[in-house]
């Protein structure tokens, strides 16, 4: 909140004005990126637009987590993909939150790894495309080596981006990240053979009520035949006996 940032900027300051040696006061250039704010001030025109095209020429200023993700591969793999995906998610959200140039992030692993959590930040005056370059080249610092530290802190003059593997500012997050659904199991032998199993009873079913059925009209045609035969038969003889007696 306001009174907090007041607070932390006073606090920067008076170390500045206190600081010893009392030349540090007077240097061309002067930063502290501290984890609640940062103050920095330049014999340069830090308020100007950066003149290149990757959002600042400054050297940023790197701060790691001494711990490594560590555990199964596959997790380890999961993890820093995800955290990883949760940075950018997390800058591209900044870039585009105008006018404060803030977002938030968290991530669920879905693993035992405690949840991540990140922030960026642009200054407020800078642009879409200027502050989007801008994280994009601190988050080139995040090399395949570096993804696996548990959390960093990469600050320039005009942005910065944070994560860590606990909760390191208040509010909630205005992004959540969390891992992509499992792809189903394909079944095994002896599932597919009990499936087979559980498929051929009713195909042999079927096939003997199909069995049945043509032999039942079968029979009934034979029947059918043999009636039709013996009434003729009966007509016959009946026609037969009157004529005989007419006669």
């Amino acid at each position: 909140n306001e009174s907090y940032c007041r607070e932390c900027v006073r606090n920067m300051t008076d170390k500045v004005l206190n600081a010893a040696p009392r030349e540090q006061c007077y240097k061309d250039t002067y930063h502290d990126y501290g984890d609640r704010c940062i103050l920095v001030y330049s014999r340069d025109d830090i308020i100007a637009p950066p003149s290149g095209e990757n959002g600042g020429d400054d050297t940023p200023a790197e701060r790691w987590n001494d711990k490594n993700v560590t555990g199964d591969v596959d997790d380890v793999r999961l993890i820093t993909s995800l955290t990883r995906e949760l940075l950018v998610q997390t800058v591209e959200k900044a870039a585009s939150a105008a006018p404060r140039r803030f977002a938030t992030g968290i991530m669920d692993s879905g693993t035992t790894f405690p949840m991540v959590r990140s922030l960026a930040q642009c200054r407020p005056d800078a642009s879409t495309v200027d502050c989007l370059a801008c994280l994009r080249r601190l988050l080139g610092v995040v090399n395949a080596t570096m993804s696996l530290r548990m959390g960093a802190q990469i600050n320039a003059i005009r942005c910065y981006f944070r994560y860590e593997a606990y909760r390191f500012y208040g509010g909630e997050a205005t992004l959540r990240l969390t891992p992509p659904p499992a792809p189903s199991l394909a079944p095994t032998p002896a599932k597919r053979r009990s499936m087979s199993k559980l498929w051929a009873i009713p195909i042999v079913i079927l096939l003997l009520a199909a069995a049945a059925f043509l032999c039942f009209i079968f029979c009934s045609r034979r029947i059918t035949r043999k009636r039709r035969a013996a009434l003729n038969h009966i007509c016959t003889i009946k026609t037969q006996v009157k004529r005989e007696r007419n006669n």
